[in-house]
């Protein structure tokens, strides 16, 4: 609740908001939800790239641990950072 606050009031907060994401992730790290939060902070805070790796980590331990796929939602997630950084990369673009 306090990460999604964070997120909500942007600015200064997104700072806060990556710390307790990043707790939430060190505490469960098979919970896609932590993972989810931590890639929102961290792309609103324009390092999408390391979004896009804390993807990787949460695609990884639940593969290895559990055998499976992320879920929907940071699927989804994932995708869209994957866009974001597509258009930015391209040349002419704004």
């Amino acid at each position: 609740t306090y990460v999604a606050a964070c997120l909500g009031l942007g600015g200064t907060e997104l700072g806060g908001a990556e710390r307790a994401a990043r707790r939430l992730v060190e505490h469960n790290p098979l919970r896609e939800t932590g993972y989810h939060l931590l890639m929102r902070a961290l792309a609103e805070r324009g390092q999408v790239p390391e979004a896009l790796g804390v993807y990787e980590r949460a695609r990884t331990a639940l593969r290895e641990e559990l055998g499976i796929p992320p879920g929907a939602a940071i699927a989804a997630l994932h995708m869209q950072l994957l866009e974001r950084r597509e258009v930015s990369a391209t040349p002419g673009q704004p």
